[in-house]
């Protein structure tokens, strides 16, 4: 049976095309062995259609696999030759094109094929899953359901589970705990209804707001301005979302829903196609895909397609009045102004979002159990800060409706469906979340730049408050007092970012006004300040450990390296990219890589010096955080939470686990500098990288720079320093970079474009 001990295993997936081949590559990097099928291809190549399927996966971007060496966990196939691999398989996945004869045909194929044991599930949407295995033996049943994954799952990290009547809830409880903790998506039990939630809700929404935008006359750049961020969605919002996902897509999947629910439908003639798009799909603009859709480019200049006449035309700032002044409030007060009679805008997003509270009204207790079932799903299924029975009831109206969703002393309750009443919600313990730290009266201490909590099991959680949890005098103020109120009063601290990034280094603007005043004294009593901050992280009296999400680049990655423990998110980006701005890294990074690095030597390993070398210079962040452990950026002994929502659980864990033992806390050590003779020897290198076009002028002076540092500058002999040899060299050479107008110039290129200068 499936549980979150289940680390190793073998799934089949019969169905290699987008989605299919997506699922895989989840599956491989939680390090089971996957058999990608896919329909026999031609007599000479029969798995060809699976081996493309995954050479597109593999070439998609952002990547599907956390590293790419994780590719050798698929093996191709096809369903003829290969389908009785099933048999030994404990899971497999059908995910072949939404076509209920398709899927009956290859249904009952695996049905024949899998072990006894093994559980077989549906990626369908659409469909009707009791429909789906109606000519399937009873024990078949017993073990199918739907499983329905987002694309692409490794970032959509949303299951929703449907079992059809014969199904073992027993078996889907150790499948929910298993994807929750080892593929790290939330999972939802949601009835079998065409679209589940997240569908049904999207493509309805979506087509509601596209007639809407005809009928009212608004334009593409205003709906999009409307309906991303200002509602605390993604930038894509509407229209461009759209686009992304092509609008034969979009048509699909409303013409598949509009046949496949029953009528009185409420949105079933907002499924119907718009105009706009009708015309688009006659021209083959089918969005991104074929160069453009509601959007696109030519000769260079944004066109957005004009609604009302059907042609392109130059994309056009919005002007909406009152809605810059709108956008400054918080969200919540920014949905309690949208009353119908404020304004044309504002009228138009109410009537969306007031008609989206009345269809789930309406219909939700065919797709869930409860309204905070359908806010947590559109929530993680589509990066909505607040979920739609959330915003309907915020919006004020004049109905006498009851409250969707709502929040008492910092319960959820929320509207269940089936009894008709206001239910609170269950919590998961295992889920922590900095909202409820904020908000259950856990705060310690708190200033601008930090806030510190007490978790409970005797442990705090100190939060960086900046913006992106940028490092600045004032945090490492912060940093120094709550780490020492914690060594008075608790066994454990967790360091964390706000979300969703944890640190994405020190104030570059700070750094930049002091060098164009010439402070650079001042510059280097900052430095030393860091240095000693984070020295004091690493010499601390209890365990620290480092809860990473999003960015932990320069200084935010210099912190981590620090503290005795890191508990990683799956995407959780390292990088030290301060050569990209012509700087060094000066918070202790070289220090501590070459400690893990374990140069000790005599002579030094000139490779490892030169990978440590190009791991600076080249500035790049990880795609992942195993990404980041093959790179040196987290230790072997770091470890790595998949599900975003139980990092700070356990984070926690591990610190009370580390304070349990009684590690001791780190001492200062010697730090072995390898001196001129590896200088000499890197600069060779440096000059050959730069003959053979590796490096361009200006990465070659950065690279001889870093090399001083990476070997401890002119020794005459390799030695063991202490750490303050590194940390003074840290500074003279920040500071000689700064005195450059060059580097000063690479500074402000990337604080005003957020790209490194290409001199």
């Amino acid at each position: 049976m499936l549980n979150e001990q289940s680390l190793q295993g073998t799934a089949v997936v019969a169905g290699a095309g987008v989605m299919g081949s997506a699922i895989a590559a989840l599956l491989a990097s939680a390090g089971w062995q996957v058999h990608l099928l896919d329909m026999p291809g031609p007599p000479h190549a029969p798995s060809l259609p699976a081996e493309t399927g995954l050479q597109r996966m593999l070439q998609r971007r952002p990547p599907l696999l956390t590293l790419p060496s994780l590719a050798a966990n698929i093996h191709c196939g096809n369903m003829d030759e290969h389908l009785e691999r099933a048999a030994d398989a404990d899971w497999v996945i059908e995910a072949v094109a939404e076509e209920a004869e398709l899927k009956q045909r290859v249904l009952q194929r695996i049905a024949e094929a899998a072990g006894p044991h093994t559980l077989v599930s549906s990626n369908t949407s659409a469909l009707s899953l009791q429909q789906m295995c109606q000519n399937c033996p009873q024990h078949f049943r017993r073990r199918f359901f739907g499983a329905h994954f987002l694309n692409p799952p490794r970032y959509l990290r949303l299951l929703e589970i449907a079992p059809v009547a014969e199904t073992a809830m027993e078996l889907l409880a150790g499948l929910r705990s298993f994807a929750e903790e080892r593929l790290g998506l939330a999972t939802v039990l949601v009835r079998d209804t065409p679209g589940f939630i997240s569908t049904r809700l999207w493509i309805a929404h979506l087509m509601h707001t596209l007639h809407e935008a005809e009928k009212q006359g608004f334009t593409v750049e205003e709906v999009d301005a409307l309906t991303g961020p200002a509602l605390g969605r993604p930038r894509s919002a509407t229209f461009r979302m759209a686009d992304l996902v092509g609008l034969d897509v979009v048509a699909a999947v409303a013409r598949s829903q509009q046949a496949a629910l029953h009528e009185p439908e409420p949105f079933g003639s907002a499924l119907a196609l718009p105009q706009g798009m009708q015309k688009l799909l006659q021209a083959g603009h089918l969005g991104d895909k074929t160069g453009g859709g509601y959007t696109r480019r030519e000769n260079g200049q944004l066109q957005t397609l004009d609604l009302q006449t059907g042609a392109y035309r130059p994309y056009s700032e919005p002007a909406l009045e009152g809605y810059r002044e709108w956008l400054e409030m918080p969200l919540a007060k920014r949905l309690q102004m949208l009353a119908p009679d404020t304004g044309r805008w504002q009228a138009f997003l109410h009537r969306l979002l007031f008609e989206l509270g009345s269809y789930i009204r309406t219909t939700g207790a065919q797709m869930a159990e409860s309204a905070a079932q359908i806010d947590y799903v559109m929530q993680r299924a589509f990066g909505w800060e607040i979920g739609p029975c959330q915003a309907a009831t915020l919006l004020p109206h004049t109905a006498n409706l009851p409250p969707l969703i709502t929040e008492q002393n910092g319960k959820c309750f929320s509207i269940h469906f089936k009894s008709v009443q206001l239910e609170q919600e269950a919590e998961n313990p295992q889920h922590i979340s900095l909202q409820s730290l904020r908000t259950g009266g856990r705060i310690v201490l708190q200033t601008p730049a930090a806030a510190l909590y007490d978790m409970g099991m005797e442990t705090a959680c100190l939060v960086f408050q900046t913006r992106m949890g940028a490092w600045n005098p004032e945090l490492c103020d912060a940093v120094d007092s709550m780490r020492e109120r914690a060594e008075q009063s608790f066994a454990a601290l967790v360091i964390a970012g706000g979300s969703p990034h944890f640190s994405a280094g020190y104030n570059l603007k700070l750094l930049l006004e002091y060098a164009q005043a010439d402070r650079f004294g001042e510059i280097d009593g900052l430095m030393q300040q860091i240095q000693n901050t984070f020295l004091q992280l690493m010499q601390a009296d209890i365990p620290i450990v480092s809860a990473t999400a999003g960015y932990i680049l320069g200084g935010g990655c210099e912190c981590t390296l620090h503290t005795r423990h890191v508990q990683a998110q799956q995407e959780s980006f390292f990088g030290l990219p301060e050569s990209l701005a012509g700087l060094v890294p000066c918070g202790g990074a070289t220090a501590r890589l070459l400690q893990r690095l374990a140069i000790d030597t005599l002579p030094a390993p000139l490779p490892v010096l030169e990978r440590l070398l190009w791991l600076l210079l080249k500035g790049s962040r990880s795609t992942s955080a195993e990404e980041a452990r093959e790179w040196g950026l987290m230790s072997q002994d770091d470890c790595i939470t998949p599900n975003p929502e139980r990092l700070l659980f356990d984070a926690r864990r591990k610190a009370r686990e580390l304070a349990d033992n009684k590690t001791p806390p780190a001492v200062p050590q010697q730090i072995w500098a390898a001196g001129s003779g590896a200088l000499a020897m890197l600069r060779l290198s440096i000059h050959e990288w730069y003959l053979a076009g590796r490096l361009t002028a200006w990465q070659k002076q950065r690279a001889e720079a870093l090399a001083l540092l990476v070997c401890g500058g002119e020794l005459p002999a390799p030695r063991f320093v202490p750490e303050t040899h590194f940390s003074a060299l840290e500074r003279e050479l920040l500071t000689d970079a700064l005195r450059q107008p060059m580097v000063r110039q690479a500074v402000e290129h990337i604080l005003n474009t957020g790209k490194p200068l290409q001199p």
